[in-house]
């Protein structure tokens, strides 16, 4: 969210709901590839919410880039009222459709009022919002608020709580959804599958490409288990999420954009049967070699909506889900292994261009994007997939099913092994026999802590939960003060205190609340939900009074982190 007076009431609710996690980010643009990367590396949709006038025009850049790259976001701007526009009114531009094509989805919405009983309009809206973001193609949404003064009913707002009670959260969450949208699963038909199987068969001469637009997980292994059942070779793009990950790598090929440019190569290693998976692949040399032989069959697998053929190679298109078209094909081919000649040829010349290539990075002493990569490469720990100095990780979970945060944190454990501590936080999803349930199926993955499990936390059930399940707990929302923990305090139903300094009144009143914690030996962690420079220096200001001692001498008893701090009475 971008702060602006036009878009106060938007934010005002949006924050009344317990599972809307804000970061306030004052720059519109910075914001829109803010929620971009966020909704990219979650593959859910992130709502942004700016002002009225020139504020929305800036989320441009990155609505274009959420289309192209089928990203989900939901777009809430603030408007003028219809009355104020057209007519040099200020902070006023026609905001209507002003994305253009790139938006999936693009509507101008009624403007509020209480006698005209529009809750049911709104949630529907939301709900066709949120399936339109996340349907095949997935992409960006518009919905444009025109918010007419006053902009919020004072007398009103004093009224009502500053978020909804535990009771109405209880009773909104038992709500069953107000539209129910059911996702499309596509697939081929039999005998399609096997058409397909049958002109892939037996091809020794075949490469499966996966271009940008990073499959899922699943995705991931499916195509790498195809890969295995053809033994065919598969060259990925750097954005095709294929080149690291937990799946078989054992058949990808990286240094292809080098190799495809010497003419010899490519004669004698031009494909009969090529398989290719994502948007076109932006090496150059790649587009060029595979637009210079023909071939028997050139499938291209893609989402409906989309047609990725810049250069009208396809012989075949299969509109459907990658996971579904690869599990099909694998389970109709031949289970006996293909030989294939050529693999071995493509793997030993990228190994050697690699081992040319990587000497030269070293030693290059310009810094430019692909030393950044190898530098980065380097320095990361061997067989990990996490960076340097990171010991715990943090997952949010509750929004979904048990068991499907069950199999998120399995394969967490899996992907950073045993040395990484794991951190959940299911944002109080949980009735305290749902949380019983949770931590149980949870134990075999190691869990260092559980941050405000339950919908209405007592202290007296978080004390059962913690005696039933013997898992850490932590303390966030529930705390408002030191009254508030000292309820805790008493049934010893904490392990774990997060202090948050914009939400708890500020750093004195957090340090107060710190040392009440650490007087009943509750451990302190120290984190802000403002994502900004100034947040985070305020957090880190406030652990450095917190968690460090002084002597009469004012030095450290222990060092916070190395490096200088600077502390401003």
């Amino acid at each position: 969210m971008s702060p602006g007076s036009r878009s106060t009431a938007i934010i005002t609710g949006l924050l009344r709901a317990r599972r809307v996690r804000p970061w306030v980010i004052l720059d519109e643009r910075s914001a829109g590839f803010f929620a971009l990367g966020m909704a990219r590396e979650t593959r859910r949709p992130v709502i942004l919410v700016c002002t009225s006038g020139t504020a929305a025009a800036n989320y441009l850049p990155a609505v274009v880039e959420a289309s192209l790259s089928k990203i989900p976001l939901i777009v809430i701007t603030a408007d003028r009222p219809p009355e104020a526009r057209d007519c040099r009114s200020a902070q006023t531009i026609d905001q209507v459709r002003m994305f253009g094509s790139h938006a999936r989805w693009s509507v101008d919405l009624a403007t509020p009022a209480a006698s005209l009983g529009l809750d049911s309009y709104y949630r529907t809206i939301a709900c066709r919002a949120f399936a339109t973001a996340t349907e095949m193609p997935a992409g960006p949404v518009h919905l444009n608020l025109p918010m007419p003064e006053p902009l919020i009913d004072v007398s009103e707002e004093r009224k009502r709580p500053a978020r909804i009670s535990d009771s109405e959260f209880a009773a909104d969450e038992s709500r069953p959804p107000y539209t129910r949208v059911y996702p499309v699963r596509l697939s081929l038909p039999p005998d399609s599958i096997g058409a397909l199987a049958g002109m892939l068969s037996g091809c020794d001469r075949g490469l499966i490409v996966c271009g940008p637009a990073a499959p899922s997980p699943d995705a991931a292994c499916s195509i790498a288990r195809l890969a295995g059942r053809l033994n065919w070779p598969v060259l990925a793009d750097p954005l095709s999420g294929l080149r690291a990950g937990h799946h078989d790598r054992s058949r990808i090929v990286d240094a292809y954009d080098v190799l495809l440019r010497d003419p010899a190569f490519c004669e004698a290693n031009q494909p009969d049967a090529v398989i290719q998976f994502g948007d076109p692949p932006v090496s150059k040399s790649l587009g060029q070699f595979l637009a210079s032989g023909s071939r028997r069959c050139h499938l291209m697998v893609e989402e409906p909506g989309t047609w990725p053929d810049p250069l009208q190679m396809a012989s075949d298109v299969a509109r459907v889900w990658t996971v579904e078209l690869c599990d099909s094909l694998f389970e109709s081919l031949d289970d006996s292994p293909q030989m294939s000649p050529r693999l071995d040829s493509w793997l030993a010349a990228s190994a050697r261009s690699r081992a040319a290539l990587d000497p030269m990075l070293v030693d290059e002493t310009t810094m430019f994007e692909g030393k950044v990569v190898a530098e980065l490469m380097r320095l990361a720990p061997d067989g990990c997939a996490v960076g340097q100095g990171h010991t715990s990780f943090k997952l949010k979970v509750g929004a979904r099913a048990i068991p499907a945060d069950v199999k998120k944190v399995a394969w967490l454990r899996m992907a950073i092994g045993n040395d990484f501590s794991i951190r959940l936080d299911p944002n109080r999803a949980w009735t305290l026999d749902q949380a019983e349930v949770a931590l149980h199926a949870f134990q075999p993955y190691g869990i260092e802590l559980l941050d405000e499990p339950l919908r209405s936390p007592e202290p007296g059930d978080m004390r059962r939960l913690s005696d039933a399940t013997g898992v850490a707990l932590a303390l966030d929302e529930s705390i408002s003060g030191a009254a508030a923990l000292s309820a805790f305090i008493e049934h010893d139903a904490a392990d774990y205190l997060v202090l948050k300094s914009a939400r708890l009144g500020g750093p004195t009143r957090c340090v107060e609340i710190a040392r009440l914690a650490r007087t009943a030996g509750i451990k302190v962690m120290v984190t802000d939900s403002i994502e900004s420079a100034v947040g985070m220096s305020t957090a880190v200001h406030l652990a450095s009074g917190t968690l460090a001692s002084w002597n009469r001498r004012r030095r450290w008893r222990r060092a916070i982190f190395s490096g200088w701090i600077v502390l401003r009475s």
